[in-house]
């Protein structure tokens, strides 16, 4: 297994991001002038309303992650490369955030140059964080967890899946949630906090 940030750091860090995150999330549904996050995009289908708001929420996310390493005082650079996020005591890492509880995360397929990403999915209930999965895994480096979608030469993304073989080959480090091995592809289990 891969450890990334120690025990007691990594249950730190996600209790402090949480504290973070929550507080992040009420000033901007404030700025929004909304009193329930899940009116925001009302109006959109329910996937459109969903990948919306992660697009909206990912760099309040990455600012999260940042204001916690730095109050646990980690060994973590935010760099926001066209390859990578961040580093961690001198690894690349690729950061990955969706309010999906699907097996996936989407991004730019540009992004995905770096074996070492971080997954973070959650579950915003009552304008809170109600569950969450974070962890990091170091996938193979023939790329096979990705696929890549091109509607035309300006609209592409990425998706990135679990592989059951990083599970099997222990290319992990939860913080918190689990991995449910499938018949190819690892379920996140969101965790309640």
């Amino acid at each position: 297994m891969i450890k990334m940030i120690k025990t007691q750091q990594g249950q730190d860090f996600v209790y402090e991001f949480y504290k973070n995150f929550n507080e992040t999330l009420k000033g901007l549904i404030k700025l929004l002038y909304e009193k329930d996050w899940e009116r925001v995009f009302i109006g959109e289908a329910n996937d459109q309303r969903v990948s919306k708001r992660a697009s909206l929420l990912s760099p309040f996310v990455d600012a999260c992650l940042q204001r916690t390493s730095d109050k646990l005082k980690l060994n973590w650079k935010f760099i926001a490369d066209n390859a990578y996020d961040s580093i961690i005591n001198g690894t690349e890492v690729e950061h990955k955030f969706s309010l999906s509880e699907t097996n996936s995360w989407s991004g730019h397929p540009y992004s995905n140059k770096v074996p070492l990403h971080l997954l973070i999915k959650f579950f915003i209930n009552e304008n809170k964080i109600n569950k969450m999965f974070m962890g990091f895994v170091k996938f193979a480096r023939d790329n096979s967890n990705y696929s890549k979608k091109e509607y035309n030469h300006t609209n592409s993304y990425s998706t990135i899946k679990i592989h059951n073989n990083d599970y099997f080959d222990n290319r992990y480090d939860l913080l918190i949630g689990q991995l449910l091995p499938k018949r190819k592809w690892c379920e996140p289990i969101l965790e309640t906090i």
